[in-house]
């Protein structure tokens, strides 16, 4: 018997313990994020919505990115604030930098985005903040905000993105093969 209630005791405690964790994560928006929420690329993992702005500089809301960045990218205690490449209003859903491989991103959306209440019938919540771990292939430079955010974004980080690999044309393929060729014949000659 004591067992039992020590299993349902436990049982709900960790159900209560993830629920309260999934409000504070959300901060007061009441929503998550989606894979949905953005389109240009395939999302690998998401993170958010918190309550307001978090991609401001204040030591809570640097500890809120690193904490989501480090669960997104699978690494532990990097610091992803201080070594961001790009911060700001990508309104059209462009940053300067293009983006290669695995990327990782935060996008706040204004109380004015549809999702949050629209303009102008802002309610109080003041928005939210989503983090993103997307692949952008071989280059993405320009991606979508799905019609539920759009027209809401204020401010945007890219934190990471991969390397340009460039593919090499055929004809380089063909002057790296008569290299070797030309290094066999003079090793061939030498032998002679």
């Amino acid at each position: 018997m004591f067992k039992k209630l020590l299993l349902g005791a436990t049982a709900a405690f960790s159900l209560v313990a993830s629920d309260l964790h999934a409000q504070i994560r959300a901060g007061n928006t009441n929503r998550s994020c989606s894979y949905s929420d953005l389109t240009g690329f395939t999302i690998t993992g998401c993170s958010g919505f918190w309550g307001g702005n978090v991609l401001s500089g204040n030591a809570a809301n640097e500890n809120i990115q690193n904490t989501e960045l480090n669960a997104l990218l699978g690494t532990s205690n990097v610091n992803y604030w201080t070594g961001y490449i790009e911060s700001q209003s990508p309104a059209n859903g462009n940053f300067n930098q293009m983006l290669y491989g695995v990327t990782a991103i935060g996008i706040h959306w204004g109380k004015g985005a549809p999702i949050f209440g629209g303009s102008p019938a802002f309610n109080a919540n003041g928005g939210g903040t989503s983090f993103y771990k997307i692949d952008a292939g071989a280059g993405v430079d320009i991606f979508q905000f799905a019609q539920n955010l759009s027209n809401g974004q204020s401010t945007g980080i890219l934190y990471v993105t991969g390397e340009r690999r460039e593919v090499p044309e055929p004809a380089s393929f063909g002057l790296v093969a008569a290299g070797l060729a030309g290094l066999g014949f003079a090793a061939r000659r030498r032998r002679a």
